[in-house]
């Protein structure tokens, strides 16, 4: 189902509702505090009053997008549900929630309202101050009696009235014992916010750990939900989200992961990657865009990508970073390169954990995805499809970095100690910082903005 079709208009008319109560609020109160401003006169209906206008203007509004959603649904599902239902949960819903959006926006005035006033005292200020500051009056939002404000609230509710009303369906259908599938969706486009980019595309099971309600997931959020049909319980090709809703605890997750791992395996044949010294027989399984492939005949190979799947789920992978990535191996195999790489690195003992680069990911020896091991190697996929090959190219925006630190150790220098070996490695640890610790990369600004501009502009040439 696509998103709300009408957005636009219904957002412009509830924001010029909203300005012109702002407005007409805002001179009622500059009135009765007149020239010797005090709360107190200020009577305790006036904010009664108010809050019941609010109210009668915005419950019909959210009832009415509340049930058109609601009706987009129903016009797109096979299966029917009493119409009754659906415009007497919206009546109920909207009376109820309007009820608490307006004492919360009462609220909030008032308490701006009481600032002003107190530093009208506090300061000295004139009459004229004080209607300016009551005018300019902001909390995180933008203007308390502002046209951004009333922006941000026109957004936000419109989001939450039609994303009620397609969970209304639901949950009418579920009642047929019809479990419907809520998948996430958002624009997917360069303006989708990071809390909202990974939940695209995403099924009730991921969503609901960061917006318990269903959308919006934050203020200005325009998200909306696609109500899918229920796959037949026997068929094998169910959603990991879809199992795993009800999991009681993270060892019954694993469990099922695992079990969902060994029912859509496919077999994959004789393979032989990166530094592996031997072919041997994989199967291979598809999870988030990404081919997953693990040896047939190691007994402990499902239960180690059964954890790699689970780290990856609670990850927030962009897009624009895990799509460089089609293969990611396990085998039980130690890379045969290891002594050439220990001896390039001048590091003893080295042991590899994954190589990467062409697109794939390979763990060696048993291991596993780690939220570190897994953004380093998919970092170097990256620079492979960015710049045409793993080593950053001394001449490019990344590689100067790297030659002024090498000139100038004084300079911005790599991320870690490891990145300080290769300009291919400082670059994958970089990538790993910008995802996983994002804060922390902001000591290095340098590296920051080019990572930065990389992953968030396809014609940047890095």
């Amino acid at each position: 189902m696509p998103d709300i079709p009408n957005r636009s208009q219904l957002e412009k008319k509830i924001a010029r509702l909203l300005g012109k109560y702002n407005s007409e609020q805002l001179r009622k109160l500059l009135d009765l505090m007149g020239n010797s401003p005090s709360l107190t006169k200020i009577p305790p209906e006036f904010w009664t009053e108010s809050q019941q206008a609010l109210a009668a203007e915005l419950v019909p509004f959210a009832e009415q997008v509340y049930v058109e959603a609601a009706q987009r649904v129903i016009e797109q599902s096979p299966i029917g549900i009493e119409w009754s239902l659906v415009n007497q949960g919206a009546a109920d819903w909207s009376t109820r929630y309007v009820g608490q959006l307006v004492k919360d926006i009462t609220g909030t005035t008032q308490r701006d309202v009481g600032s002003a006033v107190s530093n009208y005292f506090t300061q000295a200020e004139t009459i004229g101050d004080l209607e300016k500051a009551l005018v300019g009056m902001q909390d995180r939002f933008g203007r308390t009696f502002g046209p951004i404000r009333a922006e941000m609230i026109a957004v936000t509710e419109v989001t939450r009235a039609a994303a009620q009303g397609e969970l209304a369906v639901a949950n009418e259908l579920k009642k047929e014992g019809i479990q419907m599938r809520k998948v996430w969706q958002t624009n997917n486009d360069e303006l989708v916010c990071p809390i909202c980019g990974p939940l695209h595309n995403k099924e009730e099971g991921i969503w609901r750990q960061q917006a318990p309600d269903g959308p919006p997931a934050h203020p200005r959020c325009r998200c909306w939900l696609n109500l899918l049909l229920p796959k037949p319980a026997g068929d094998k090709t169910r959603s990991l989200d879809e199992l795993l809703i009800d999991a009681k605890d993270k060892y019954e997750e694993r469990r099922l992961i695992e079990q969902w791992v060994v029912d859509n395996s496919l077999d994959a044949g004789e393979l032989k990657w990166h530094g592996m010294s031997e072919t041997a027989t994989f199967k291979v399984v598809d999870f988030n865009g990404i081919r997953w492939l693990y040896e047939a005949d190691d007994p402990y190979s499902t239960k180690r990508l059964a954890s790699s799947i689970r780290t990856v789920r609670n990850m927030n992978i962009p897009d624009s970073l895990s799509k460089h990535t089609s293969n990611i191996l396990y085998t039980s195999q130690r890379n045969r390169q290891d002594k050439i790489w220990g001896e390039r690195f001048n590091m003893k003992n080295f042991i590899s954990t994954a190589t990467s680069g062409d697109g794939s990911i390979v763990y060696y020896d048993g291991s596993t995805a780690t939220e570190y091991n897994l953004i380093h190697e998919m970092g170097h996929n990256l620079a492979l499809r960015r710049y045409g090959r793993v080593v950053v190219p001394s001449k490019s925006d990344y590689g100067r970095l790297w030659m002024r630190w090498r000139n100038n150790p004084a300079l911005e220098s790599p991320v870690s100690d490891y990145g300080k070996v290769a300009i291919q490695e400082d670059f994958a640890e970089a990538v790993e910082m910008y995802i996983n610790n994002n804060e922390k990369m902001l000591n290095y600004p340098e590296r920051y903005s080019v990572i930065q501009k990389l992953l968030l502009d396809e014609s940047y040439g890095g």
